[in-house]
């Protein structure tokens, strides 16, 4: 029997990125449980078969024709979020924790110590490496918001979101979410669920934290300690990013999280624009899988489970430019995705 030697090395090729990808994902969800257990459980959750959540992104229909059209989404600096105190309430949780401006809590003393067992001197080292990167996390962080999508949500979208985000021609963007549990490093973006609480909340999660980390020093070890740093300070960033007011908790809000001065993607390319009258500098993420790299349905065909037409401005006039939109953008079927929400909302003035 003749051998096709080019597809058989091919096919091996195949194997063995399959093979490492999935070593890879193991050793990631490892550490992640011991020091993001908020973020896995939120995936445990998101992925639950029983809760069969999507994740919505409420915008304009000019926004989400763009990024149907150019097949990008906007990563914007969280210097223009709706509550620029957000990024402020995390940094005064963390400076709390750790003394930086006065004494540590007793719950950072012991999380530092319970890193010293992994590998000593990384607890001495990592406040002083977050405390130098506070600047870029301030000014050089951008993000991108959704929220999660109950099934009871499917028709009609949420009321509030509407209210919020609705304006003239609001439209919901519904994706599918398995791009979020992607344990692939490609975009250098990172996702993760919004912690809705203050002091109470926040020390329980480090708290929960540092009990793992104590638990499971020995089995971390294989972790170099520039790496660990690195690991620890991810957490943080993503606690200063992804932590809100109680009162939003009816968001239900995921971000992806991007700080090009930290991690550097290629594939994300920076731009300056203006948006309502102010100019400012956003990143472009580009809606293209990379499968060997580990990544894949970010595509809007894949990504876009259906959209739900606002019920403010002109519904049908609207629904008619988002089907026209996903055509293009190589939509099967799109005239059948495309709904309007019947809920009875009024804004004064429009």
């Amino acid at each position: 029997m003749k051998v096709d030697r080019c597809a058989l090395s091919e096919a091996m090729r195949e194997a063995s990125e399959k093979d490492y990808l999935r070593q890879q994902r193991e050793v990631q969800e490892r550490i992640g449980r011991v020091f993001m257990p908020g973020l896995m459980r939120g995936l445990d959750d998101l992925f639950k078969p029983s809760n069969q959540f999507k994740l919505v992104h409420y915008t304009s229909a000019d926004v989400a024709e763009l990024i149907m059209k150019n097949r990008e989404i906007w990563l914007r600096s969280t210097q223009y979020v709706n509550d620029t105190s957000e990024i402020h309430h995390g940094f005064a949780l963390i400076e709390r924790l750790f003394g930086l401006n006065g004494k540590a809590e007793q719950g950072g003393s012991r999380l530092l110590r319970a890193l010293d067992q992994i590998h000593k001197g990384v607890g001495e080292a990592v406040v002083p490496y977050f405390r130098a990167r506070y600047d870029d996390i301030l000014n050089n962080t951008f993000i991108s918001c959704v929220s999660k999508h109950a099934l009871h949500e499917r028709e009609h979208g949420r009321l509030s979101m509407w209210r919020a985000y609705g304006r003239k021609s609001g439209v919901a963007l519904v994706l599918n979410p398995e791009p979020f549990r992607s344990t692939s490093d490609v975009l250098k973006a990172y996702s993760a669920p919004v912690l809705y609480g203050g002091w109470d909340e926040f020390i329980r999660d480090m708290s929960e934290v540092t009990d793992k980390i104590e638990a499971s020093a020995e089995k971390l070890r294989f972790i170099p300690a520039h790496d660990l740093i690195k690991i620890v300070h991810m957490m943080l960033l993503l606690t200063v990013t992804c932590i809100k007011h109680p009162s939003f908790v009816e968001e239900q809000e995921w971000r992806v999280i991007y700080t090009p001065t930290e991690f550097h993607s290629s594939v994300i390319k920076p731009a300056n624009i203006t948006i309502g009258g102010i100019s400012q500098t956003i990143n472009k993420l580009s809606l293209k899988d990379y499968p060997r790299q580990g990544l894949s349905g970010i595509e809007i065909p894949q990504l876009i489970d259906n959209v739900i037409v606002g019920p403010l401005g002109d519904p049908v006039h609207t629904r008619e430019r988002m089907i026209a939109a996903l055509i293009e953008a190589g939509v099967s079927d799109a005239e059948n995705k495309v709904t309007l929400s019947n809920i009875p909302l009024r804004i004064d003035g429009y």
